[in-house]
This record gives C-alpha cells, sequence and structure tokens, in this order.
C-alpha cells in the first residue's frame, strides 16, 4: 500500500508536469487519503505539500493550501528539516503572491533563502531567490530583480535544474533590457522555443507579468526588429549558451562562463563533476548523508526486484 501510495505521488507530479491540473489534484487527494489510511505522518505531510503546489499552482482553494502547508511547516520545524521547512516556506510563497501579498511572499522567501543558504539547499536557494526576483521586477525594481535573478541561476547551474535555469535566463532578459534589449529579445526567444521543445511551462502569475514585459521590449525595439533577434536566438542558442549570455548581461564573468567557453561537446560535464565530489566527500567524511542513487528494491516501498532511484544513505562503508 505505501508503494502504491508513492506511485500515485510520483504519477501526480507526472500530470502536474504536463499542465493537468485537475488530474494532478484528483491523483494528490487520493494519494493523501491512502497516507492517512496507512498512518505514516511523514508520508501524510509529503502528500499535504503536494496537494498544496498543484492548488496553487491552479488557483484553486488557496485556504486548503495555505492549511496543509501550514500543517507541513509544523511538523518539518519539529524535527529539525531544514531543507524541507525552506521548501514549504517557498510554497506558502506561493499562496501568499496568489492572493496578491507581495509582503508576506517576501518575508516567506526571505526566511526560506537564509535557511537553504544556510544548509546549502541548493534548488531551495535558487527557488527563493529567483521568487525575490520576480517580486521586485513586478514592482519594477529591477536592479534588485537582476541581483536575485542571477543568484538564482548561479545556483541553479550548479544542479542542473532546465526549469530553474530558463526562468534565472528570462528574469536577467527582462531586468537588463534597458541595457540591451537586443540581447533581451535573442535570450528571451531562445527560453521560449527551449520551453516549447521540452514542454516546460511558466506559472500562470510569472507568464501574465512576463507577457507584460516582453511587450515592452517589443515596442521599445519595434516588431519586426523584436521578431528578428527572437528568431535569432531561438534558432542559435541553446540553453548553455543562454545561460552564458544571460550571465554576461547581467555583468559576470562566472564559473559558468569559463566553462562553456572550453566548448567540451559533453551534456552533464560539471553536474557529474560536482554530484561525485560531494558523494566521495560524504563517504570519505563517513557523513551518513541521504542521496538519490539507483538501486535494485527488495521489497522497499514495496516494490521487488526494479532498480529505482531512491534515497540510499552513503558513508565509510558504502551505503
Amino acid at each position: 500500500m505505501r508503494g502504491l501510495c508513492i506511485a500515485e505521488r510520483d504519477l501526480a507530479w507526472t500530470e502536474h508536469a504536463l499542465g493537468k491540473a485537475d488530474a494532478a489534484i484528483n491523483l494528490a487527494r487520493t494519494a493523501l487519503a491512502r497516507a492517512r489510511g496507512l498512518g505514516d505522518e511523514r508520508l501524510v505531510v509529503m502528500a499535504e505539500s503536494d496537494l498544496a503546489t498543484f492548488l496553487v499552482s491552479a488557483d484553486e482553494a488557496l485556504d486548503e493550501a495555505q492549511d496543509l502547508l501550514a500543517a507541513s511547516l509544523a511538523y518539518y520545524r519539529r524535527i529539525g528539516d531544514e531543507t524541507n521547512v525552506a521548501t514549504v516556506l517557498n510554497n506558502l510563497a506561493g499562496v501568499a503572491i496568489a492572493r496578491g501579498d507581495a509582503d508576506q511572499a517576501r518575508r516567506y522567501l526571505q526566511e526560506s533563502l537564509e535557511t537553504a543558504r544556510r544548509v546549502e539547499a541548493v534548488y531551495q536557494t535558487s527557488y527563493a531567490a529567483g521568487s525575490l526576483g520576480f517580486l521586485s521586477l513586478r514592482e519594477g525594481d529591477k536592479a534588485t530583480a537582476l541581483q536575485r535573478y542571477r543568484e538564482a541561476l548561479d545556483v541553479a547551474l550548479e544542479f542542473g535544474a532546465a526549469g530553474g535555469i530558463l526562468s534565472g535566463i528570462e528574469g536577467i532578459a527582462l531586468s537588463a533590457s534597458s541595457v540591451d534589449p537586443h540581447g533581451a529579445a535573442r535570450l528571451l526567444g531562445a527560453v521560449q522555443a527551449i520551453r516549447a521543445e521540452h514542454e516546460l511551462r511558466l506559472d500562470p502569475i510569472e507568464e501574465a507579468t512576463f507577457e507584460r514585459l516582453i511587450e515592452a521590449i517589443r515596442c521599445d525595439l519595434g516588431e519586426d526588429v523584436f521578431d528578428e533577434e527572437a528568431s535569432s536566438g531561438a534558432a542559435s542558442l541553446s540553453i548553455e549558451h543562454a545561460a552564458t549570455l544571460a550571465l554576461e548581461l547581467s555583468g559576470r564573468s562566472t564559473w559558468y562562463v569559463r566553462h562553456v567557453a572550453l566548448d567540451s561537446g559533453r551534456s552533464s560535464t560539471w553536474t557529474s563533476g560536482v554530484g561525485v565530489a560531494r558523494m566521495v566527500g560524504a563517504i570519505a567524511a563517513d557523513a551518513r548523508e541521504l542521496w538519490p542513487a539507483p538501486v535494485v528494491l527488495e521489497g522497499e516501498y514495496g516494490v521487488e526486484g526494479v532498480a529505482l532511484s531512491v534515497p540510499v544513505c552513503s558513508g565509510g562503508r558504502g551505503r
């Protein structure tokens, strides 16, 4: 039964990624009911967080989402899980943004960013920084937005999350559009093409704000020039080179800019190196840290004889 609940949660996230909001919400409710029936507190909290995320994304039942997230936050604070504290704070910020409460959203995000930085939770750091950038961009503070999006992109590049990388590129392009509208248009064209190719959707609230700002760039350049630059970016810029251009546009020459200049021709490159280095460090220090790794399951999660990526504990004696 526990394995079925986990499978339902995974399927819900798949439906969410495909933009099927109703299907994701229904599956999340089914998984939550099953988790409650099992009496597994941690599984219940994870299922509650899933459902809240889908509700916020669909702009539905925000009061229910708020209550679910408040319960999750209390649980993670109680057990001292700061990574998930940061995750839930980011989700609570999403509720506040959907309600139009930018001040409350900023408070949640500031706490999340501080927590995530402290425990080196890269995904949560990138998300919080990018969301703070979005709030600043929406309020017209492009200088602060640029700083936040730059941090979000830098961190997203460390763990290779395409969605986070694209959001960072877009944020930088829009924040720096008054400095280089031609470069911004090329970046926006590249991101739009990459999103379409990989079916990566923007949050609806972000999408509405970005469309308004993109229209302002289009008016500044003229429709024909904007379309020409955007088409050029779509045709010539990979996600790696778009990220490099974005970092250069933001005024920084980072490790990533130098890395792309090597033109190694490999896909994983730095992400493999970072992952191996961290895992070797954990084994050498006998840190007993949790890592996602493929393992042939022998009854765990109700699954037998199948290799899946699951949490494993790495230390001086292996796992």
